[in-house]
């Protein structure tokens, strides 16, 4: 299992934070390679039938940033808003990763021991490396793509949709029933869906285009 605490914030995390790509460039990539359809052919390794049902604690998401970091700064989710934060509470947790298992966002928990908040084992980012490829090559699918904290379910029909407040450089996530997808919003995450003819994957949440980015 890959080490669960967070590293401590720094100049060469946020340096690197503020390098991942912004969600228009990241779904660039995913269109590129297939879409949904690539989506559901990861499902189908990761979620395989005899997989652990503890592995549905995640979704496949989109990786990328959105407020500019400054030095001791991470991206912490409180409830519905996330901000920078420079907290190091233990009960903060890593809540998105990169196809590599790399932490680049947090969220704050009841209790940090409990499986469902536990970060993926490496077992799970081998299978996604070999299908994504390494997030430290430009342009490839693992540099778009990784794993976060599946979202609580809300009202039957809903997904999460990001409103971005630039001003106090956070977001607040709210959940509403899906409308036709405005060209500056884009789907960021997934999670598996069992129906009558087998599981899918469906969104469960989107994110307004950044444009050059959030300070």
């Amino acid at each position: 299992m890959a080490d669960s605490s967070p590293p401590q914030p720094s100049d060469d995390f946020t340096v690197w934070y503020n390098n991942l790509l912004l969600i228009h460039e990241a779904d660039e990539i995913l269109q590129r390679y297939g879409g949904l359809a690539i989506l559901q052919k990861i499902a189908n390794i990761i979620w395989a039938p005899g997989t652990s049902a503890l592995r549905r604690r995640f979704a496949l998401s989109i990786t990328h940033r959105h407020h500019t970091l400054y030095s001791g700064e991470r991206m912490v989710a409180t409830g519905s808003v996330t901000k920078p934060s420079i907290d190091m509470d233990p009960k903060i947790v890593p809540s998105a990763w990169t196809a590599a298992g790399r932490p680049y966002e947090w969220q704050r928990v009841a209790d940090p021991d409990s499986p469902g908040v536990q970060p993926p084992e490496k077992e799970i980012t081998d299978e996604l490396l070999k299908i994504v490829g390494s997030p430290d090559v430009p342009g490839s699918l693992g540099q778009a793509l990784g794993l976060s904290l599946a979202p609580p379910e809300g009202p039957e029909g809903h997904i999460w949709w990001e409103e971005i407040i630039k001003a106090k450089r956070q977001h607040i996530s709210t959940t509403r029933p899906p409308v036709a997808l405005p060209q500056t919003w884009y789907e960021t995450a997934w999670v598996m869906r069992d129906t009558e003819v087998g599981y899918v994957m469906a969104c469960c949440s989107m994110c307004p285009n950044h444009g050059g980015g959030i300070n």
